[in-house]
């Protein structure tokens, strides 16, 4: 994950910080990171970078951290991540603040920063920085997937059965602008944020008529989401919706075993070993649950990007 991401002038005078984790590494420590680049061989790269370099190191509470330094012309980058951020993703970012951040800042005194301003580097930075994680819930009708949407979303799930006639999203574009203008989203609680992604939830009406839409929103999902009823007879339907898509399912893939709480329900573990995908158990007209419910999404958005795939 990236923990935080800085901007200083080519004199090494501090412009912005924008934190995402509670890791916080001192500015004295960016500094001197900033001045041991200037001794090490660049990646290679193209203008307007003029240099581009990995370091590693270990922040004051023991963790282990990576470190990459983009230069340009009037400014240097430092992106901070722990240890699970692939060096491909860190060089991308930083390869593209380099190239896009030139443009932002031609006409803008880096060390005399109004408040607008500032905000609108720390909406750029976070542009940069983000990343978005697709979940896309379907299942047959009946299944709870609009209940599951509504315990994720913080909204009341329905206890009576009312059919989705067309997809529900969420967070909603406000929402995502506005935390794009903050500076220390290690400080931000929203149940669609973790580190430096956003989850981002597609609940999709279930009836069969509605099932070729599917495609386009699996096929552009980062993981995909079966919602099932906890019974013999729609695990094996599950199963059979997971071969009909099989084609169009995105790589990462897991299923919600809903309806725990009826009267001899199977195991997550076991609905499991029949789908052959990674189950999580849930009940979800059960407010007590939405924390493990916001968990398990928050858990896979993190194992999603670290290993391309959901184990």
């Amino acid at each position: 994950m990236i923990i935080e991401a800085h901007i200083l002038t080519s004199r090494k005078n501090h412009v912005l910080s924008v934190r995402y984790f509670a890791h916080k590494v001192p500015l004295e420590s960016i500094l001197e990171i900033v001045n041991t680049s200037l001794d090490h061989e660049s990646e290679p790269c193209e203008p307007p970078l003029q240099s581009l370099v990995f370091l590693s190191g270990v922040s004051p509470s023991g963790v282990n951290l990576k470190f990459i330094v983009a230069k340009i012309r009037r400014a240097f980058i430092v992106l901070v991540a722990d240890e699970s951020e692939h060096e491909s993703s860190l060089l991308e970012k930083a390869t593209s603040l380099a190239n896009d951040l030139p443009g932002k800042i031609r006409k803008l005194s880096l060390t005399r920063l109004n408040r607008r301003t500032r905000r609108s580097l720390e909406f750029f930075v976070n542009e940069h920085i983000i990343d978005y994680v697709r979940f896309v819930l379907f299942g047959y009708p009946r299944s709870g997937k609009t209940s599951i949407f509504a315990l994720a979303t913080g909204e009341r799930p329905r206890v009576d059965y009312f059919p989705t006639i067309k997809p529900n999203v969420a967070p909603s574009s406000g929402s995502v602008r506005s935390l794009l203008e903050t500076d220390d989203l290690s400080m931000v609680d929203e149940w669609f944020l973790v580190a430096n992604r956003i989850v981002t939830l597609y609940d999709l009406p279930g009836t069969p008529d509605y099932w070729s839409r599917w495609i386009p929103y699996l096929k552009r999902a980062d993981v995909g989401v079966l919602v099932l009823r906890s019974v013999r007879r729609d695990i094996l339907q599950a199963r059979s919706l997971l071969r009909k898509f099989k084609h169009n399912l995105p790589r990462g893939v897991i299923a919600i075993a809903n309806y725990q709480d009826l009267p001899g329900a199977p195991s997550p573990e076991l609905i499991s070993q029949t789908l052959g995908v990674p189950t999580y158990g849930m009940v979800g007209i059960d407010l007590d649950r939405v924390e493990q419910l916001r968990d398990i999404f928050k858990t896979v958005a993190v194992t999603k990007l670290r290993l391309g795939s959901v184990p």
